[in-house]
């Protein structure tokens, strides 16, 4: 192959591969904590919930690797649902600025814990709450088409026509909407504690926002997250958090995931 053909091969092969990564990223969906089963989880699921968990502990807690002690604790919930996960899951989204999910990761743990919550315990959360509405706001997209597929920062959030607003961060965000080959997105800035109004047309390809985004972001300082991976110096957890606390409990063998 000579020289010439040997560039147009990587170029080719680099734009493929661009345009399935896009393709792919498009299509992931923002996590979400599903309600409590009805049924127990197999012991099978019960095992890797609790190895997922733990070791989602250990990469935040050891590594700061605090996107991957995400992914690991959502799976974790995913297998086995609990809600004292719910707490610890909190805690690490805030601590990855995913405000967003740390919102709602928090209200449906005092949702599904109920009484079972002690009050000191339900009150630090529900000052959390009140804290974290105002780095989020609520997003309201509407489409001239129905069963378009919703998409904030590429990941897929909703269905046209939507029952109810997004919470998305605070920030630069991108919108787009989807239905098979028409698509159109609008780039905004939104400001903590607000609601906007985002209309995309797929019929004519216009998009509007209602009212103007701030250019003004929220003033409040992210508390500071764990120390990168590599450092010296031990990982320590911000005071806000406890990620090693007793949920582990939940995944205790014989423990059932759907109670206390």
């Amino acid at each position: 192959m000579g020289r010439l053909a040997r560039i147009l091969f990587l170029v080719v092969t680099s734009c493929i591969a661009l345009a399935i990564s896009a393709d792919a990223l498009a299509q992931q969906e923002r996590w979400r904590a599903g309600p409590a089963p009805e049924t127990t989880p197999a012991r099978s699921a019960v095992d890797e919930a609790r190895r997922r968990y733990l070791k989602g502990v250990k990469l935040y807690d050891k590594e700061g690797a605090v996107d991957a002690a995400l992914a690991e604790m959502q799976r974790a919930y995913d297998l086995a649902p609990s809600y004292k996960v719910l707490f610890n899951l909190g805690q690490v989204a805030r601590t990855a600025r995913d405000y967003a999910l740390a919102l709602h990761t928090f209200e449906r743990y005092l949702a599904d814990g109920g009484a079972k919550i002690g009050a000191p315990r339900r009150a630090a959360v529900a000052k959390e709450i009140k804290e974290l509405k105002t780095y989020v706001s609520a997003l309201t997209v509407t489409v001239d088409v129905e069963g378009a597929t919703i998409h904030v920062n590429d990941m897929q959030v909703a269905v046209s026509p939507l029952v109810e607003p997004i919470m998305v961060n605070a920030g630069r965000t991108r919108v787009r909407a989807v239905k098979g080959p028409s698509q159109n997105s609008k780039t905004i800035v939104i400001p903590g504690g607000d609601e906007i109004t985002v209309a995309l047309a797929l019929t004519s390809g216009a998009a509007s926002v209602a009212p103007p985004a701030s250019t003004t972001l929220d003033p409040t300082t992210p508390r500071p997250v764990d120390p990168s991976p590599g450092s010296d110096e031990p990982s320590k957890s911000p005071p806000y958090l406890w990620v090693g606390w007793a949920t582990a409990g939940a995944f205790a063998a014989g423990a059932t995931i759907t109670g206390v």
